[in-house]
């Protein structure tokens, strides 16, 4: 019901890569732009959430755990594949075990962000540019190692609407629970 309500709405999906097009001038701003993400690579994601995104023709951004990959409740290899291969789901990094990045050892938190974007990028045979925080947990150390594997972009659970050059690796996210409908649109327009 959110989706058919952003899309009835004239709101445009776009993924995270294209966020970052946006910002550095070289993807046009649509109109009423909307990035919608997933965390961490649950099974549901491949059979509940990617049939509404081709049922409506959506895009969106799915963070993946790369040690969760086959192991019970979240996605398998072959799937994370296949929704790979469409256009419409971009797959960014998540860590390798979901570790809370703040405070870690730096060698940690390096292998933690390397690896994943490396062994994903191995599975789906393509770049993987955004990086979310597990947890919302980072601190300076942990941007600077994202910035330096060659993310462009990372994403937070901090609440907020501004997204801009300067907050391309501490993007906020909004969390709208059930709202749907009316509820939702005031809800986004509140920002």
């Amino acid at each position: 019901k959110q989706i058919e309500t952003l899309k009835n709405a004239g709101y445009t999906f776009i993924t995270a890569s294209e966020l970052m097009g946006i910002l550095d001038g070289k993807i046009k701003l649509p109109q009423k732009p909307v990035l919608i993400t997933f965390d961490d690579g649950y099974r549901d994601f491949y059979t509940d959430v990617f049939p509404i995104l081709k049922k409506y023709n959506i895009k969106a951004t799915v963070y993946i755990v790369s040690s969760f990959l086959d192991k019970p409740n979240y996605m398998f290899t072959w799937q994370l594949k296949q929704i790979a291969r469409s256009s419409l789901v971009e797959i960014g990094a998540h860590t390798v075990h979901h570790y809370s990045l703040k405070g870690l050892p730096p060698t940690l938190t390096k292998y933690e962000i390397e690896e994943s974007k490396k062994s994903l990028e191995e599975i789906i045979s393509t770049p993987v540019a955004s990086f979310a925080y597990p947890d919302g947990s980072f601190d300076d150390q942990a941007i600077k190692i994202v910035r330096e594997t060659g993310f462009k972009s990372a994403v937070t659970t901090m609440h907020g609407f501004t997204t801009n050059q300067g907050n391309k690796y501490s993007i906020y996210r909004i969390h709208p629970g059930d709202k749907t409908g009316n509820s939702l649109l005031n809800f986004l327009e509140q920002k």
